[in-house]
């Protein structure tokens, strides 16, 4: 069983492209400051964990790794999207 079917089969996305996604989403066509985005991703989190926790009933330690891959992808990618035009021509 590969990592996406073992993610469906408890019914999630597979978190790291889910972070990449929400992240390019939320950030929009000209950005957004990322201060601003922050509490954005935090509360998406909560419901998140919230959904696992109470329709899913998965162990608190998924959860957890789950919750902590989907942030780290998400912050990654709005890193990238806000470091993009400041090093744009320099590379």
């Amino acid at each position: 069983m590969t990592p996406r079917e073992a993610y469906a089969a408890l019914g999630l996305r597979e978190p790291f492209s889910h972070g990449k996604a929400w992240a390019e989403a939320v950030w929009g066509v000209e950005g957004r400051p990322l201060h601003a985005i922050m509490p954005s991703m935090e509360a998406r989190a909560e419901v998140m964990r919230d959904c696992m926790e109470h329709d899913l009933n998965l162990p608190e330690t998924i959860i957890d790794k789950h919750i902590e891959c989907f942030v780290t992808a998400a912050k990654a990618r709005l890193y990238d999207l806000a470091m993009a035009p400041k090093v744009a021509g320099n590379a």
